[in-house]
């Protein structure tokens, strides 16, 4: 069984993304949304990833240049965070990307 999706928002999930999500290669879909998690989170996700949803939680790292390994990603949402620095000019290699939120 491939695991295509997951939407886990709204749990209270607290801690860091465990190093082992980047082991579930046909993740699409992932929302973690509105939970209380933290930590640096891109070097863990799935390169095939096409939407990522990490909006309101406690992400308090820099905005990590290793997304655009992501390329698949049409839609990121990381509203409501604490990331520091600026936004990765390696961003705009991200040719599948339709939507971006960063507030």
């Amino acid at each position: 069984m491939l695991l295509h999706s997951v939407f886990l928002q709204y749990n209270s999930l607290t801690g860091i993304l465990p190093p082992e999500i980047g082991n579930l290669t046909s993740l699409k879909i992932l929302n973690l949304a509105q939970n209380h998690l933290s930590s640096e989170i891109f070097n863990e996700l799935p390169i095939g990833l096409n939407y990522l949803d990490l909006s309101l939680n406690a992400f308090s790292s820099v905005i990590l240049r290793s997304v655009t390994n992501l390329t698949q990603l049409q839609l990121i949402n990381l509203l409501y965070n604490q990331f520091s620095g600026e936004i990765p000019a390696s961003f705009g290699k991200l040719q599948q990307l339709q939507y971006l939120k960063i507030f």
